[in-house]
């Protein structure tokens, strides 16, 4: 079920949020969900998006993960209030190998464009909002099984 995996994504990624003062919260509507998908892929989905979070978020700062079905489609969305992204960088967020400015000594650029093949891969799209001091929203859908009681 969708929210057994939500759960479990979160509940693994909290502790080292919060050692350093990130508060990880859940707002999930997925009673009785059950998704189409590779379990393992979208872990690392969430593993990427949350991990990049955390990455440029500091000690106060709040990582929603959001998640609701709109008819066949599971929409999720995890969203912080960090530093947010400058908008000349948005264009580029998902290529590999890249970085942006305040990342280029944080990671190896792979992690945004793994998370958006992987959700290409599942009949999605991986999409990004973000104002500069006002954190950053990454969002994207999947597809729901008949199995689902919605």
């Amino acid at each position: 079920m969708a929210i057994e995996l939500l759960n479990e994504i979160i509940e693994l990624r909290e502790p080292i949020a919060s050692e350093k003062g990130i508060k990880l919260i859940r707002d999930f509507d997925l009673e009785g969900v059950h998704l189409l998908c590779d379990r393992d892929r979208i872990q690392q989905v969430f593993s990427n998006l949350i991990g990049n979070a955390k990455k440029f978020c500091q000690a106060g700062d709040v990582i929603c993960v959001h998640a609701k079905v709109t008819g066949k489609r599971a929409m999720f969305s995890v969203e912080d209030t960090g530093p947010g992204i400058p908008a000349e960088e948005l264009s580029h967020i998902f290529e590999a190998y890249w970085s942006g400015e305040a990342g280029k000594k944080k990671g190896t650029g792979l992690g945004l464009f793994i998370a958006n093949a992987i959700v290409k891969a599942h009949g999605g799209e991986l999409s990004v909002a973000s104002k500069l001091g006002h954190g950053a929203r990454f969002s994207f859908t999947l597809p729901t099984s008949d199995l689902a009681t919605h």
